[in-house]
């Protein structure tokens, strides 16, 4: 699937968008982030995994918080 990235997160990546595949949301996060400190970092909040404040997470244009949060399943043809 796609994740485009705004902002810092893109800054971050050094891309405006990665490709990742994964069960859930926070799968494909951690997958990313594997891959990337730094992009990881900027994330995920340091001490309990949880999303940072700032960070909302979309996918297909719907706000992931109105689904369930990061164990929103995500399928190969889904845009993050």
């Amino acid at each position: 699937m796609i994740i485009k990235l705004f902002g810092g997160l893109r800054k971050k990546a050094g891309a405006s968008e990665l490709y990742e595949s994964g069960a859930t949301i926070r799968e494909v996060l951690e997958k990313i982030s594997a891959d990337n400190e730094d992009l990881g970092a900027a994330i995920f909040a340091k001490n309990n995994g949880e999303l940072r404040p700032h960070i909302r997470v979309m996918v297909n244009g719907v706000d992931s918080e109105l689904a369930q949060g990061l164990d929103t399943t995500v399928g190969d043809d889904d845009q993050i």
